[in-house]
């Protein structure tokens, strides 16, 4: 087996049997939740903040609709026309139809750009059917194109089946409709980056209509937005589900993600304050600091380079910056250390070199600092030196009596000639 690969090993190992502290899973000191599952990443590194149940596979209700219009705005543009459809039509409240008392008909058509409203800040449940056949004609093809983009984006805990998020029975007809709070973290996550949708989950009040219809008011269900650093995000609520809310945070110079599933009304908004603003002053804890020593490489080598016996020399390894994270029990879960080391020659290397890389590996995300020795082959000579004064002198002797044998022989030799 690698040597680098055991090393590495055992450098997890230990920095697993680190302590971690007073933070567990379900239990966070001055943070009282209604939310059942929460989480907070940061979203510049993906690294997990705050955990609680962040892995348990769940309902997810309408945030759902992040993917739905995510699809939306990477498949159609703000002008394009889409059809008010019977199936649009039958779904229940929340509805545009319904509950804005809209008078549609079916074959009436509404800009892209207002369904994508309609959607995100009133969760409109038609409008989601309205783009689910638009783009797939289908509801259930269109579930494959939103399972299809889970998996690029690294959500591996989640099964979708309706545009809506609605988990009755009569609209999962036996199929699964499931995520987990850290993979809606990455949903709102990669939603929030696309233009279009980050400018709607961040519209406080608007209007919308179908083509040459009258114009209706809608507002944001995200109570937060705009508080705090609040840039957007999407509510949702099922009975199965509870209150949730996904939102993105822009505060102090960081961009924070946080998710809550399975709330009470209208606690879940404060939950969401609560995590965040734990997030925002959470500080990280330092593993290892910038010159300390990481690891002792040790080599076989000859003093006099090629002969003698072999002795062992200790290469002290090191790395240039601290090493942090956060400290919770979800990090502990994942987060894991290794070395990869080049060949190390003791008579070929100078102080400071770069001798391999120390890569720290998160679910989602993976750092790479460069490992540097404190060991030269000039310092090694330079302790050895009173060794190699011996060996010079007791050389040194030996020619010098290898001299005088050789001049006594020759000598005698030309005594003998005599």
């Amino acid at each position: 087996m690698n040597k680098s690969f055991i090393k590495g090993i055992m450098l997890s190992l230990v920095i697993m049997m680190m302590p971690i502290g007073a933070y567990g899973e379900t239990s966070i000191e001055g943070m009282d939740l209604s939310s059942q599952r929460a989480i907070v990443m940061d979203v510049d590194t993906g690294e997990v903040i705050f955990s609680l149940n962040s892995e348990e596979k769940v309902q997810m209700a309408s945030t759902t609709k992040l993917m739905t219009g995510l699809l939306l705005a990477e498949n159609r543009k703000k002008e394009d026309l889409i059809t008010f459809t019977e199936l649009a039509m039958e779904q229940p409240s929340t509805s545009i139809y319904k509950d804005l008392w809209l008078p549609l008909q079916v074959g009436d058509k509404f800009t892209a750009e207002d369904v994508m409203k309609g959607l995100l800040l009133r969760s409109g449940n038609d409008m989601a059917y309205m783009i689910a056949q638009d783009i797939a004609d289908d509801p259930v093809e269109f579930s494959k194109l939103m399972d299809e983009r889970a998996a690029e984006i690294g959500m591996k805990n989640t099964d979708f089946y309706t545009p809506t998020g609605l988990d009755m029975e009569e609209v999962l007809n036996g199929e699964n409709h499931y995520s987990t709070a850290y993979d809606m973290a990455l949903l709102t996550i990669e939603a929030l980056k696309n233009p279009w949708v980050k400018e709607v989950v961040g519209t406080k009040k608007t209007d919308i209509g179908s083509v040459g219809g009258a114009r209706y008011e809608i507002i944001n269900s995200n109570a937060n937005l705009g508080i705090d650093g609040n840039i957007g995000g999407k509510t949702g609520f099922t009975s199965k589900a509870g209150r949730c809310l996904t939102s993105i945070y822009e505060v102090d110079g960081r961009t924070l993600v946080g998710v809550v599933l399975g709330g009470e009304s209208p606690d879940f908004f404060q939950d969401m304050d609560k995590i965040i603003k734990y997030g925002v002053a959470k500080e990280k804890e330092t593993v290892y600091s910038s010159g300390d020593e990481l690891y002792v490489q040790k080599e076989e080598v000859r003093p006099l380079k090629f002969i003698g016996d072999f002795e062992e020399v200790e290469i002290p390894l090191y790395i240039k910056e601290d090493v942090q994270w956060y400290n919770n029990d979800y990090n502990k879960k994942y987060r894991t250390y290794d070395m990869n080391l080049k060949e190390i020659d003791p008579w070929n290397i100078e102080k400071d070199a770069v001798v391999g890389e120390f890569v720290i590996t998160d679910n989602n995300s993976e750092k790479v600092l460069p490992i540097y020795t404190k060991f030269s082959t000039e310092e090694y000579v330079k302790a050895n030196k009173e060794l190699y004064v011996k060996v010079f002198t007791f050389a040194m002797l030996v020619l010098i009596a290898f001299i005088i044998i050789t001049v006594v022989l020759i000598c005698k030799r030309k005594k003998k000639r005599i």
